[in-house]
């Protein structure tokens, strides 16, 4: 008799969870390619990450995105980490082995920079002045992501100038901290500004920003996809302003992951972008 196939579990922790277009995406990448497994939304309460990563170890799973607020602190109970995803200081996917140990990723760096190179090609020929808002798990893989890139100034914003100057000593000592009452100052000279912040986000205060300042045909770049449309992204589409969504950086920092834990690597193609956004309009 022929053994049948196990079912192939993981899932994304989260704190809030309800948010995530995650579930939605793995199952969409389940179904298209016949993969026999589920992807479960696991709200995890905040002080009990590790006993959240014990009970995936005990029931099964794969492994397992990790979204905000524990992409920094689950570090601490993971097994496996390169150097470069240890200085960044977050993981956002998880891989559990037969043996119940966990290797942690960051695929946030590939996925920002791949959802820019895709949005608009020749971003590099005319940016010289960065941006970035934020100083938490995200902000960490966006830093990172452009620490190697040919960029004249790269600022970094943030309530809380310990956080950012963490970033700056772990991994990119070029970057210039600037404190929340310089940001009008400094947008003038802004060629493309990030928000790595849930500020925008549904169900979190709003994130107001002079998008006005900045040079016509400058870039706003918002990590947050739900809503689709933040914002910050119709402020800079009413200032002519080039806009970047979330919503590809999602898709493509999950490529890995997917592949890892369900054995097939799922394509960032038109369909999968359009079935998401028919679940957020």
């Amino acid at each position: 008799m022929k053994k049948p196939e196990s079912i192939k579990l993981a899932g994304v922790l989260g704190n809030p969870i309800s948010h995530s277009l995650s579930p939605h995406l793995h199952g969409f990448w389940i179904n298209k390619y016949s993969v026999n497994g589920y992807y479960i939304p696991l709200l995890v309460n905040r002080t009990e990450i590790g006993k959240s990563l014990d009970a995936l170890k005990t029931l099964g799973f794969r492994g397992a995105n990790v979204t905000i607020p524990f992409k920094e602190e689950v570090i601490k109970y993971i097994d496996y980490i390169s150097e470069t995803d240890a200085k960044i200081g977050a993981v956002n996917t998880l891989s559990i082995n037969i043996k119940g140990e966990i290797t942690g990723l960051n695929t946030d760096v590939y996925g920002f920079l791949k959802n820019l190179e895709k949005s608009i090609p020749q971003w590099e020929k005319f940016v010289d002045n960065i941006v970035v808002i934020g100083a938490g798990g995200a902000s960490r893989a966006v830093v990172s992501a452009l620490k190697h890139k040919k960029i004249e100034s790269k600022k970094i914003v943030n309530r809380s100038a310990q956080r950012a100057n963490f970033i700056k000593d772990q991994i990119d000592e070029n970057l210039e901290i600037i404190s929340w009452s310089q940001l009008d100052e400094v947008l003038e000279n802004c060629d493309l500004l990030i928000n790595t912040t849930p500020l925008g986000m549904n169900g979190q205060p709003p994130l107001n920003i002079r998008v006005d300042l900045m040079n016509k045909g400058s870039i706003v770049y918002d990590l947050v996809y739900t809503p689709l449309e933040t914002n910050l992204i119709k402020s800079a589409k009413e200032n002519n302003l080039q806009t970047v969504s979330g919503l590809g950086m999602l898709i493509f920092q999950a490529i890995k992951g997917f592949e890892e834990w369900f054995g097939k690597k799922p394509q960032a193609d038109e369909a999968t972008s359009l079935f998401l956004k028919r679940i957020l309009q």
